[in-house]
């Protein structure tokens, strides 16, 4: 365990996760935009309205994260890198549910500003699992395969 926690201790791990960092605002922006479009422009329900949002901003970072953050050709995805990332992120998309769920049950009806400091409180408590899980998990085998070709 202790290996694991040093792993995330060296500049490419500080590079990576402050690059996925960076696209995670980007990406950010982009949800809430659509988030605040699809329920106060649109009049969507809640559910379907931070569902859309967040999903259409994952196919954006997935697309990112692998090119900019892990430095991946686009030609290298394969189907279970996409699916993997899909899982994360559904996971993440279920916790991003809940704490908006939480903060409706706790508040009420959210207006606009608690809706996004919901949000803001979901993306801070995913952040780091979530880097995790797309550098040990999702582009694990891309990554070695990557360092292999640079040795």
């Amino acid at each position: 365990m202790r290996n694991y926690i040093r792993s995330f201790m060296n500049g490419e791990s500080a590079r990576q996760f402050l690059t996925m960092s960076v696209i995670g605002l980007a990406n950010t922006v982009v949800d809430f935009t659509l988030v605040n479009v699809f329920r106060f422009g649109f009049g969507w329900e809640l559910f379907l309205s931070v569902s859309s949002a967040f999903l259409l901003a994952t196919l954006l970072s997935y697309v990112l994260n692998r090119r900019v953050t892990f430095g991946m050709a686009a030609s290298g995805a394969n189907a279970s890198e996409g699916i993997g990332f899909v899982v994360v992120n559904l996971v993440a998309l279920g916790i991003t549910n809940v704490v908006v769920w939480v903060a409706d049950q706790w508040v009420g009806p959210l207006d606009a500003l608690e809706l996004n400091v919901a949000k803001v409180v979901a993306t801070l408590i995913i952040l780091l699992p979530k880097f995790a899980a797309l550098r040990d998990v999702v582009f694990k085998k891309a990554l070695a395969e990557q360092a292999e070709d640079q040795a």
